[in-house]
């Protein structure tokens, strides 16, 4: 594989996210899934409250389904709309698939390592 130059670098054009679609048949359907970018990823709400504890809210929650569902494309405010109401068995599929894009948590912990963070 050839070396990309520092203008291939950066042309966004050139950027493939991978996608996975998601069956959910609690609602008779599915969605489709895509990475994120880390622009996209750091502009999501963090889950921990002032102490570092694990503090979800629906708005948060909502912010970042919004984010990571690329069809049907939805805003905050429709996510949040719904969300509550969605089966948690769908939820839970969609955050577990998400999840496998991301990487293992091997692959996590490992990266975390190499580059750690206070955030972490």
């Amino acid at each position: 594989m050839a070396v990309l130059t520092k203008e291939q670098l950066a042309d966004p054009s050139r950027y493939n996210f991978a996608e996975a679609e998601v069956d959910l048949h609690e609602i008779g359907g599915s969605i489709k899934l895509k990475a994120l970018s880390l622009e996209e990823r750091l502009a999501l709400p963090s889950m921990l409250d002032g102490d570092g504890e694990y503090k979800p809210t629906l708005a948060k929650l909502a912010a970042s389904f919004a984010a990571m569902v690329s069809q049907p494309k939805l805003t905050v405010k429709e996510a949040e709309g719904f969300l509550g109401k969605l089966p948690t068995t769908a939820y839970d599929r969609i955050q577990a698939k998400f999840a496998e894009m991301l990487g293992t948590e091997e692959e996590r912990r490992a990266t975390v390592k190499e580059f750690p963070s206070t955030d972490n």
